[in-house]
């Protein structure tokens, strides 16, 4: 919806979301599969509404708005019985953005983001189980960004703080009693910083960005000492990473080529007993690179490589630290759209059948060939 105001226009957006699935797993008395030990099922329903808002104050600033509330619903059957869970989440947040140089000035722009937001969540209904109760927390953000040499190289820099609250699944899941339920779980609170520059060249363009997340009260998983040895959901006190990510892209006619990297350390440390800790899953080294090619009869084609490198999980039998070694994955695809709305897409993934692992024990689909018809 469209309307003029306050000397400018505005644009007011509504949008409702829907969503609902079932999920049935077994676990079975060993590898042969022909006997069932326990079993969980689960029916989930998620409602949203989303209210997004702009406003142009004149020629020199902007202001934009967004308020989202999500209502989350989740019925689980056990063997010992059914129970119900329930979380409730808010979220607003508003952002103004001041060009404060003009075009015709030496710079070509330049440009001060800041935002503020509020973010809330409850579990009104927890199976029975302690209630997360109420919790908020507040996050901001400010940024600029500037245009030089015509446009052609960008500066931009940013610093924000967000929080992120457990979901049902960390605070309540017992995943067939291979973890212990951690209702006492706090949010996340992540600060993060980043500056960069983008420079284009004719039909290519680059990217460094280096950053720096702090982010207290990590919610990481552990393995809970004998007897009990089960996995459990835990705040740690503080994740660090600092790095530098790398992308860039050109286009020769029919054919553009994209590439990215990401180098990073990270450290996990619980500041109350100084003991360090392997993080999981968030390897030091990572990158891909993507091919794309324009084919008659409006075809096309794409051949991606994606690069992870080491990395650790923790071992469910041991609990101890143990490495995934680095991979490297090839994904095919040609895609063809027939009018404006209908896209036809046909995939090879995984063309190497590379065993990659996201957990210990928990692979990534091996070679796939995928079929896909896409209505717009």
């Amino acid at each position: 919806m469209l309307f003029r105001s306050f000397g400018g226009r505005g644009d007011l957006e509504v949008s409702l979301g829907f969503d609902a699935g079932r999920t049935n797993i077994d676990a079975y008395t060993s590898a042969a599969y022909d006997s069932v030990a326990g079993f969980e099922n689960g029916r989930d329903r998620t409602l949203t509404l989303r209210l997004l808002g702009d406003q142009s104050l004149g020629g020199a600033a902007e202001l934009r708005g967004a308020f989202t509330v999500a209502d989350i619903k989740h019925d689980e059957s056990l063997p010992e019985g059914d129970s119900r869970y329930r979380q409730r989440l808010w979220s607003l947040g508003g952002e103004t953005v001041l060009r404060l140089v003009d075009p015709g000035a030496k710079a070509r722009f330049l440009r001060v983001a800041a935002g503020a937001a509020w973010d809330a969540a409850e579990t009104p209904e927890s199976g029975g189980k302690e209630s997360l109760g109420r919790l908020d927390s507040w996050g901001g953000r400010l940024g600029l960004t500037g245009g030089l040499d015509d446009g052609t190289t960008q500066i931009h820099a940013g610093v924000s703080r967000r929080s992120r609250f457990p979901s049902l699944r960390e605070l309540y899941s017992g995943a067939l009693n291979r973890f212990a339920p951690n209702p006492d779980l706090r949010p996340e609170n992540l600060l993060a910083w980043e500056a960069g520059v983008t420079a284009r060249a004719g039909r290519g363009e680059i990217q460094a960005v280096v950053f720096h997340n702090l982010l207290r009260d990590a919610v990481v998983r552990i393995r809970l000492p004998e007897p009990d040895r089960r996995f459990q959901r835990v705040n740690r006190d503080e994740l660090r990473s600092t790095g530098l990510e790398l992308t860039g892209s050109h286009t020769w006619h029919r054919f553009s080529a994209t590439a990215h990297m990401t180098l990073q350390s990270v450290e996990l440390t619980d500041t109350g007993s100084g003991a360090e800790q392997r993080p999981e899953n968030l390897p030091e080294i990572a990158g891909g690179l993507g091919l794309r090619a324009d084919l008659p009869r409006g075809w096309s084609t794409r051949l991606d490589m994606r690069w992870t490198g080491e990395q650790f999980a923790i071992d469910p039998t041991s609990g101890d630290d143990s490495r995934l070694a680095p991979t490297v994955r090839f994904d095919l695809s040609a895609m063809r759209t027939w009018s404006r709305h209908v896209e036809t897409i046909v995939a090879l993934e995984n063309v190497g059948d590379v065993v990659s692992q996201d957990l210990i024990g928990l692979p990534q689909p091996g070679r796939t060939l995928r079929v896909q018809m896409r209505v717009r």
